[in-house]
């Protein structure tokens, strides 16, 4: 079985450092207690994306001016955008039937994975230890806005696992946001579109790898809101 690392477990650190204002003492005291309450968009499935990701290289043209490497910055990315449509395009033909059968993988208690997930894993941060209460009136939110399978690879097939992307927030009892940030979060295992099809258990291990992230991920927000170093993810 293949597995993968994702650029998202990269980018991880920029994210968060992005939106690293620490709760005060009395924020801290305000979190007495916490529930997990997930929300699935109805509509958040989307098709999967079988193109490369990639981002356009910064181009300095010798001697030129500004805009002129700004012109040539563009053109490298509609080059790309252009290539990523054509293997977008080439993915779609190539997996038709598979494609139109993916959205029947995915798991149908979702919600009820990601709850019990998240609650796991920040019940099992120290600070939280014991306060994750499903009556609590401080709520953690948890939203997937968007859930699919994404490319991870090629070997000999186009390889995909899926992967979730929403936002988090802790709204206070009196209505106040603790916490807001987004997240995502993929799957490690990478098969093809038609193993997935074809092995609706194989695609719930690979989406329970995905929600896994996202109790991780979840973690990590409160971490960075208590001044602590996130925990890594185990390899």
């Amino acid at each position: 079985m293949r597995h993968v690392l994702p650029l998202a477990a990269c980018l991880l650190p920029l994210v968060f450092s992005s939106c690293a204002t620490k709760w005060t003492e009395a924020q801290k005291a305000q979190v007495s207690s916490l529930s997990v309450a997930p929300s699935v968009a109805p509509d958040g499935y989307k098709p999967p994306i079988g193109n490369e990701v990639h981002s356009a290289p910064i181009i300095t043209v010798g001697g030129g001016s500004f805009a002129a490497g700004a012109a040539a910055g563009a053109g490298a990315q509609l080059i790309v955008e252009i290539a990523a449509l054509a293997q977008q395009k080439m993915f779609e033909s190539n997996y038709a039937d598979a494609i139109s059968r993916a959205p029947g993988t995915v798991p149908g208690d979702l919600s009820s994975r990601v709850h019990k997930e998240v609650s796991k894993s920040l019940g099992a941060h120290p600070f939280l230890k014991g306060k994750v209460n499903n009556a609590s009136p401080n709520r953690f939110v948890v939203t997937v806005e968007t859930f699919r399978y994404t490319r991870a690879g090629k070997d000999g097939d186009v390889l995909v696992t899926p992967a979730i992307s929403g936002k988090f927030e802790l709204l206070g009892a009196d209505g106040k946001k603790l916490l807001s940030t987004p997240y995502v979060a993929v799957g490690k295992t990478a098969k093809s579109m038609n193993a997935f099809v074809a092995d609706k258990a194989l695609a719930s291990r690979a989406f329970d790898e995905a929600i896994m992230r996202i109790g991780l991920r979840a973690r990590n927000a409160v971490e960075v809101k208590l001044g602590e170093t996130p925990t890594k993810e185990a390899p």
